[in-house]
């Protein structure tokens, strides 16, 4: 699977981040479809490299990174 990361907001901004006021985060979906959600986009990269590292790591294969701007 893929990892992506995606910017957010409004209906798809999880609750607690509507709670400190914040206007959008970051969805990063890992390799094993785990989403996380962060406050920036240096956040949403670093784990989304991290995850990329750990996929090839456990799987000796190759993995795409997509990112989206909808």
């Amino acid at each position: 699977m893929a990892i992506s990361f995606k910017r957010v907001s409004g209906s798809e901004l999880p609750t607690y981040f509507h709670a400190e006021g914040l206007a959008f985060a970051y969805r990063i979906t890992s390799y094993d479809g785990r989403v996380t959600f962060v406050r920036s986009e240096g956040e949403a990269v670093a784990l989304a490299a991290n995850l990329h590292r750990e996929d090839r790591r456990l799987s000796d294969g190759a993995i795409s990174l997509k990112v989206s701007e909808d």
